[in-house]
């Protein structure tokens, strides 16, 4: 970690920089450093508790030790780097190894009692000492349906199933805590979920022509569910005919959406009306659990495109940002569902097209940025929020210059 002016202290991965674990005999290297003042540790524990082997034996893991013994960065040995030094002997003697635990259990059917394979996990982990979650999503139920994760430190859990290979079923999050053993006997029971089809029809007299852009721009369903702290985000697309099927849908509220594929640029459709049996229903759609609600009518209608255009510079004050590629998102203050944003050229320099007639809000941050030049690369966590807003007139340009104040500190 290099260290600046500044008390804290931020990752610095370097053009060109290896490391390597170390070998049997603890032994390691570390090269092509730039020059600078850096602290030095081991892997987090927090971070590499959650092994991503699966059904592997339980291994040390050792608390995080800063260079030479030090528990405590304030209590670190500061390595200074010179331009062409080779650095030896800088030895880091860790503390007694943590103990480490596991977790284990099986997915079923809950009607049948049958394992389910491929039931995929996200797992959430807080340390009992407290701090950050740290996620990960590399595990999933073998053909008997069993999951083992193992190396594990003491914390609180959140098991969330992702059935990312069986659409048509879900399971609630599990939550346990992990304090002095094993916890082997986890049961997740996968519900069977509703489902939603129908067909996605475009109204107006360019009907036809509008399908074969809904398909050629990869236009997708989105079934937005009302409790999101519960429930996932389902997505489908429909085929040339407007045809499709979501399935593993929750019991409960949702609402159906269309969403331009990746890189489609400016939403131009969306959805007017939904039908069923000629009956208009509501936006939020109460599915019951295991539904089948077919029949679904999406009428969807093509959005006038706009012709009012937004040209801008961004200028940068009190440092250097070289490196870095900024980009500046937008959207029309008061309308959902209307957000665009563009890249800046290499003279910080941007047009937004297309663009409806109203008051828009353009947006820098907040964000975590990395920072590269022929040193390397840095992680900068404090870039400055940049917001300013301006008038679209229809046929017009819209001009507008956006001030970034940088500390030096940046």
């Amino acid at each position: 970690m290099i260290v600046d002016k500044d008390p804290s202290q931020s990752h610095f991965p370097a053009r060109g920089t290896t490391a390597k674990p170390s070998d049997a005999q603890g032994n390691y290297s570390i090269d092509n450093v730039p020059p600078g003042r850096y602290l030095l540790s081991i892997e987090r524990p927090e971070i590499s508790s959650i092994t991503r082997r699966r059904g592997v034996a339980k291994r040390s893991i050792y608390p995080l030790t800063y260079y030479p013994a030090a528990r405590d960065p304030r209590s670190a040995t500061v390595i200074e780097v010179a331009p062409g030094a080779a650095l030896t002997g800088i030895d880091i003697t860790v503390g007694t190894p943590l103990k480490t635990y596991q977790f284990a259990g099986r997915v079923i059917d809950e009607k049948t009692g049958a394992p389910i394979e491929k039931v995929g996990f996200d797992v959430y982990f807080r340390p009992m000492s407290g701090g950050g979650i740290d996620t990960n999503t590399e595990w999933a139920s073998d053909a008997n349906g069993q999951f083992i994760v193992t190396n594990i430190l003491p914390g609180h859990y959140v098991l969330r199933p992702a059935a990312r290979a069986l659409g048509t079923v879900y399971a609630d999050p599990i939550e346990f805590d992990i304090i002095d053993r094993d916890e082997t006997a986890l049961e997740v029971k996968m519900h069977h979920g509703a489902t939603l089809s129908g067909k996605v029809i475009v109204e107006g007299p360019t009907a036809a022509s509008d399908m074969e852009r809904l398909v050629k721009q990869k236009y997708y369903l989105v079934l937005w569910p009302s409790d999101t702290q519960s429930s996932r985000i389902l997505q489908e697309k429909f085929d040339a005919d407007g045809n499709f099927q979501i399935e593993g849908i929750r019991p409960g509220q949702a609402k159906l959406d269309l969403q331009p594929g990746f890189g489609g640029g400016q939403k131009e459709f969306s959805i007017i009306k939904i039908k069923r049996d000629d009956q208009d229903l509501p936006a939020l759609l109460e599915i019951g659990s295991g539904e089948d609600i077919s029949g679904l009518q999406i009428i969807v209608k093509a959005v006038v495109a706009g012709r009012g255009i937004i040209r801008g510079e961004v200028k940068v004050e009190g440092g250097d940002l070289n490196g870095l590629h900024l980009g500046v998102n937008c959207h029309r203050i008061g309308v959902p569902d209307s957000a665009c944003g563009v890249m800046l050229d290499s003279r910080n320099r941007f047009v937004i097209e297309k663009l409806q007639a109203g008051e828009y809000e353009l947006i820098i941050g907040p964000m975590n940025v990395t920072v590269s030049n022929e040193a390397g690369s840095k992680t900068m966590n404090r870039l400055p929020t940049v917001k300013q807003t301006v008038k679209v007139t229809d046929a017009a340009e819209s001009e507008v210059i956006l001030i970034m104040k940088l500390n030096p500190q940046y």
